[in-house]
Parts: structure tokens; C-alpha cells; sequence
């Protein structure tokens, strides 16, 4: 993964984003919606990640077609709120039109969290529908679901703005060595880890444990004094955003096993026994948290360092932490590329440095990017993650050893436990695959898994599989086993026709040329990227950049894509601009494709939306579209697509983070100042 320069917007181009019809608060008296109890409590609101919500009790294809969407609230995210005041608001205190090194602008990156009924203690009642915001400057805020300040909105007077219960800076944490500066007493978020980022605080979407009314946040920080680097855990009570618990800072202490020429290798010099530590400085923590049965899993990638990849020791983590004992420390840790045993038949040719430059690939990368899932088993969970580009080496076919595993979904039993100690047994995963094209997609920036994992639930008597894309456009699905995490295809040659799909949206991994950077083509072929998919009633939707809408039906184990019929070509948005549709589906039932509504926020600029030809910043020109699926007359695999209402604001939309639908609003994630909400 690389990153690109941030590119500030200019203070007009801001300014003019909000451009919404006068008329919105008169159409927000008109619309009714009963909540019901359904929460999004974690990303894409499973942890299967299918990306749809398959219990909206409000929105259907009638009334969001009915001419009266529209944008009717703005949850503002100002980064010093105790300044905001709500009783008498400035645009001073409360808005911003750029990026200033954290002064004013506040984007938000991570997905909003809805919670239906959730104990806050400043709620009338003791309860209240909340939505959860996190931001890049390290401000959580738990914002009524509905409710309006009586004040105008001092950022666009044309839409009413959001009430808080509460907000927490998680700066000024730990001791003088951390995020608290003894000469100020606060520390600042991580500034500009990557070009493609204005800071670093919280990028993670949280995770919401509703029978003890918490919510977990990951946010980075540094200390301003000594410039060191932090990620800490934080689990903050919904009902007043105080700490559960001491926050813990992520890693600390955690090592993994690795061999003498993996890069970062201690002790220096050693032969046998050789460990990685986890380096906060060279980690960027932004996979989603995911909750299962009680452990909280935490991914790492590279972060906080320069454009050039494997310039330092980053490594993909993946570590883990009941949440019955989180102060005492993980109790499992998977560094994806820092074993290398090569007691095996090495696939690759591969060598590693044990001091700076570590340009070589061997025991490095790996990074872990997009949001890990969860796969049932016949008797336990499994937590699926994949990992981009860097050092592969596969062991024997069945061999438990651990190895390398760039460019590689890796699965792991729930309930496996690891020695992080400064001396580590192995720990290997329960399954892998590799795809066959691993070399030309690491040597082209092709992530494994740029589009997250999704497991599918499809009915009987078909099984569940995983689905994951690379960043050329690439799909997988694979076949986990049911009573071992096995995934078909264990190493980079023993690939069986349901590894890959039918067909892709864009030539196969193995066919393509020419470097991709990030999923903008650079100076290469350009990459047909997907950064999110959603899966539906036994069928997979994605909107893939440079492509048009675009769905895969199942066939013979796997799935087709692309069929060619029902396309959409929607104002001048075939093919759509960086990056693609970012999408999410809801529905009032699992099944019924005449029930459901695709929502995506899209590019309006096209194929060229640019500020420079290389450049990819961690937002985008965007506004929100809904459509109908309707079913062709093949049925079996082909739709109509029906465009039902396009926003008429644009804004600034986060990349990465997906809009949310519950209890009759669609709440989007920008960097304009906040969420933006719609509803009829």
C-alpha cells in the first residue's frame, strides 16, 4: 500500500460544497419513522462485513423515490467542542474550510455507529438513539439520533445541526512518555503519517458491546515533546464517554517469533530464538475493530513514515484482547510477514536485511488494511484477515509452520492464544491462500483484500464462502472449512477452480501491467479498484472504479460477475470517478431484491476528479445516490438498475468510510465538519 500527498481543499471549493435547497426543514416535519431495535454496532453492521441491513423498518423503495429526500441534519464534529457553543455558535469555533495542522478541522474517516436505546446519562429517561462519531483528531462525540439544536447551524444555515450527548478528546492519556506532554499536558494526533491523510487519531471504525453499553476506540497519538507514537485502546461508556477502564496502549510488549533476517530482528546477531517487537512508530491502525465472543482484534499496516514502501520495519499485525481482562495485556498476536523458516521449499527466492535500508520484501510488509470478518464454524469462530503486499514464503502443503504470508487471506481459530511474550512460541494460522499471481501483484501494489472480506450467508444448500478483492479488481472466493478455518488453496500453486471467480471486473491479477499506485494507475494501466461490496439475497454488488454498477450471481461453487445486461450508465457516472461506489444496501427483509434500496456515495466528477494526475487524497467530491434493483427478465442472473434520488449537496466524502443506513436515515461520513444525514 502507498500513500499519496495530501492536498488541502481550497476554502472556496469548501464553502461551496453545501449547496442545499432551502426547503429541508419543511420536508423533515412531513416524514415519520418509528425506530425499531436494530443497532449498527460494528462496521458494514456484521461481522460478516456483508455491508447490508436487512431490518430498516423505514426506507423503502417508495418513499426514498417520493421527490422528498434530502439532507436534513448535519452532525458537526468541531475539534475544540468545548468552544462550540451550541447556545450561541460561530463558524469560527465550529466549522472550518481546510486543513490547518489541527487547528478547526476535524474530518471524520471512520464509519458512524447507530445504538438504539442506549443508557446516556444526559438522555431524557436515561435513554436514546445515538450515532457514534469518531474523528481523525481523536474526538469521539455520541450525537442524538434525531434531536436538533435550536440554534442555527453556523456551517450551513440551511440544514438544522445535531445535538451531543457528549465528547471525549482521548488525547492526554498515559504518562509523560505517551500522549500526555508534561510542558502542555496533552499530546497531539499522529500529523500527516501519510501524504494521503492530514493526521492520524482515530481512522478505525469502533465496535459497540451493547450488554455493557461500551464502545472500543482505537486512536494514535504523539507525544509532542519527545515525538513518539502511540495507539491506544480506549473502551468509553455510552452513557457519559468516560473511561471503562485505564487505556491501554496497543502492542506494548508484544513481540512475534521470527527468523535472523527478518527485518526489526532481536536480539541483534541472533541465530535462534529470534523475535520482532511491535514498533508503534510503523504502524497505521486503520482495519476496523472487530468483536467476537468476547476478544477485540486490532489490525496494523504500515503507517507514519515515508511514500516509498519498505523503507522501514513495518509489519502487518493482527492482535488481540479479551475484553474480560483487557489491562492485563493480549493474549494473541499474528505478525503476518516477520516468520521465515525456510526449512521448506522455498516458492520464492528470498533474503532478507537485518539492519536500514529493509528494501528487500523478505520477513516485511504485509500490511493488514481493510476490515477483518468472521466465519462460523461447525463448533467455533474463525477471524479472517488479509494482508498486502509484502514477503511471502510458503511452506509445505499441511505444514503447521509458520512462514510469510504477504498478499494472503489467513484464517485463525477464535479461540487460539498466543505467547506475546519477548519469547513467543509460533503462531500459525488455521488456513491461507495465496493467489497464483502473488509476484506481479506485489511488484504492482495490488493489495490483497483491498475491498475488506465479506462472508456470504447464502441459503441452502449452498455454503457460506469468503469474497475479497485486490486493488486491480481481482475477485476471490474461498471455501473455508467448516471444522478447521482451512481455506482452499494453501500456497501460491494449488489453486482449484473456486479460488478465483469466473470472471473479474478488469483483466486477472496475472494479465495486468504497469504499476498501480494505490488504484489511480499512475503510470501504468489504470486499476478497476474495489473498495466495498455488498452481499444480498445470494447476490454480490459492487461499484468498481473507471466501471460502471456491477453485480456477481452465483454459479457452480463460485460467482460470475459482470453479466452485461441491466447496466448502469447514469449521468456521465459509467464509468464512475475515484474510487468507485462506495456502497450499502438496506432492506426491511433478507430476502427480496424488490425490497431493497442500494445507497453510494459517488464521484460526480467522472474518471478525472484530480487535483494532480498522481495524486490520491483520503477524500473525494462526493455526493449520495440511491437505486432500485429490479429484477430482468433472466432473473437468475441479471437486474435492472432504477436511479430513485440523487442528493443535491456535495461534499467532502472519506474514502474509506462507508455511509450507514438505520432506522429511516442514511448518516454519511465526511470531511466537511462531520456526518451528513438524509431521510424523506
Amino acid at each position: 500500500m502507498r500513500f499519496f500527498r495530501f492536498i488541502p481543499p481550497p476554502p472556496a471549493v469548501v464553502a461551496g460544497l453545501f449547496a442545499l435547497l432551502a426547503s429541508s426543514s419543511a420536508l423533515a416535519q412531513s416524514y415519520s419513522c418509528t425506530p425499531t431495535n436494530v443497532s449498527v454496532w460494528t462496521a458494514q453492521y456484521n461481522n460478516q462485513r456483508t455491508g447490508a441491513n436487512t431490518s430498516e423498518g423505514c426506507l423503502t423503495p417508495t418513499n426514498v423515490g417520493s421527490g422528498t429526500m434530502a439532507q436534513q441534519l448535519q452532525l458537526l464534529t468541531p475539534s475544540e467542542p468545548n468552544t462550540c457553543s451550541p447556545s450561541s455558535p460561530t463558524a469560527a469555533a465550529c466549522c472550518s474550510a481546510s486543513y490547518t495542522g489541527g487547528s478547526g478541522y476535524n474530518p471524520v474517516y471512520a464509519q458512524p455507529l447507530y445504538i438504539y436505546q442506549a443508557t446516556v446519562t444526559n438522555a431524557t429517561g436515561g435513554k436514546a438513539n445515538i450515532v457514534v462519531v469518531a474523528t481523525l483528531t481523536d474526538q469521539v462525540f455520541a450525537f442524538d439520533a434525531t434531536a436538533t439544536q435550536s440554534t442555527t447551524n453556523p456551517c450551513n444555515a440551511s440544514v438544522p445541526w445535531g445535538k451531543w450527548y457528549w465528547s471525549r478528546n482521548l488525547l492526554g492519556v498515559g504518562s509523560s512518555g505517551d500522549c500526555y506532554s508534561s510542558a502542555d499536558g496533552a499530546g497531539e494526533p499522529i500529523p500527516a503519517p501519510g501524504p494521503s491523510l492530514p493526521a492520524a487519531g482515530i481512522l478505525s471504525t469502533p465496535v459497540a458491546y451493547l450488554a455493557d453499553n461500551v464502545v472500543y476506540v482505537v486512536g494514535g497519538c504523539e507525544n509532542k515533546a519527545t515525538g513518539g507514537i502511540y495507539w491506544y485502546l480506549h473502551g468509553l461508556s455510552l452513557a457519559d464517554g468516560t473511561d471503562n477502564f485505564t487505556p491501554v496502549a496497543v502492542g506494548s510488549g508484544v513481540y512475534a517469533p521470527a527468523s535472523p533476517n527478518v527485518a526489526g530482528v532481536s536480539p541483534s546477531g541472533c541465530t535462534t530464538n529470534c523475535v520482532v517487537k511491535f514498533a508503534a512508530q510503523y504502524q497505521l491502525q486503520r482495519p476496523a475493530l472487530l468483536l467476537d465472543k468476547g476478544e477485540i482484534y486490532i489490525g496494523f499496516g504500515v503507517g507514519n513514515g515515508s511514500e516509498t514502501e519498505f523503507s522501514y520495519p513495518y509489519h502487518g499485525w493482527l492482535i488481540g484482547y479479551p475484553t474480560s481482562s483487557i489491562e492485563s495485556g493480549s493474549n494473541f498476536a499474528f505478525a503476518a510477514t516477520t516468520v521465515l523458516d525456510p526449512s521448506g521449499t522455498p516458492l520464492v527466492a528470498c533474503t532478507g536485511n537485518t539492519s536500514p535500508p529493509w528494501t528487500n520484501e523478505c520477513g516485511l510488509g504485509g500490511g493488514h488494511w481493510r476490515n477483518p470478518a468472521v466465519f462460523s464454524g461447525s463448533s467455533q469462530d474463525y477471524v479472517l484477515a488479509a494482508m498486502g503486499n509484502g514477503g511471502f514464503q510458503a511452506p509445505t502443503y499441511g505444514s503447521t509452520t509458520a512462514y510469510s504470508y504477504g498478499e494472503s487471506v489467513v484464517s485463525f481459530t477464535q479461540s487460539t492464544t498466543c505467547n506475546t511474550s519477548s519469547s513467543p512460541t509460533s503462531c500459525a494460522p488455521n488456513g491461507f491462500f495465496t493467489p497464483s499471481a502473488f509476484g506481479t501483484m506485489n511488484a504492482n501494489d495490488e493489495d490483497m483484500g483491498g475491498s475488506g472480506i465479506l462472508v456470504t450467508n447464502p441459503p441452502a444448500p449452498q455454503t457460506p464462502q469468503l469474497v475479497t478483492f485486490d486493488k486491480s479488481g481481482q475477485g476471490y472466493a474461498l471455501n473455508p472449512n467448516p471444522s478447521t478455518g482451512g481455506l482452499t488453496g494453501y500456497n501460491m500453486t494449488d489453486c482449484t477452480p473456486n479460488c478465483e471467480f469466473a470472471g473479474s471486473l478488469t483483466s486477472p491479477a496475472s494479465g495486468f501491467s504497469g504499476p498501480c499506485f494505490g488504484g489511480l494507475g499512475g503510470s501504468g494501466t489504470p486499476c478497476d479498484s474495489v473498495f466495498s461490496q455488498v452481499y444480498f439475497d445470494g447476490y454480490l454488488f459492487l461499484w468498481p472504479r473507471l466501471e460502471d454498477f456491477d453485480w456477481c450471481y452465483p454459479s457452480s461453487g463460485t460467482f460470475v460477475c459482470d453479466p452485461q445486461t441491466g447496466r448502469l450508465d447514469d449521468d456521465n457516472l459509467s464509468p464512475s470517478g475515484f474510487p468507485g461506489g462506495s456502497l450499502t444496501l438496506s432492506s426491511s427483509s433478507g430476502t427480496g431484491i424488490s425490497t431493497a434500496v442500494m445507497w453510494g456515495v459517488l464521484n460526480p466528477n467522472g474518471a478525472n476528479p484530480y487535483v494532480e494526475p498522481d495524486a490520491a487524497p483520503a477524500y473525494f467530491s462526493g455526493h449520495l445516490r440511491a437505486y432500485q434493483l429490479v429484477t430482468a427478465p433472466n432473473a437468475s442472473t441479471s437486474f435492472d438498475v432504477t436511479k430513485l434520488w440523487t442528493s443535491l449537496d456535495q461534499w467532502l466524502a472519506s474514502v474509506f468510510a462507508l455511509p450507514i443506513v438505520a432506522n429511516g436515515s442514511v448518516y454519511v461520513p465526511t470531511y466537511d465538519n462531520g456526518v451528513v444525514v438524509y431521510h424523506p
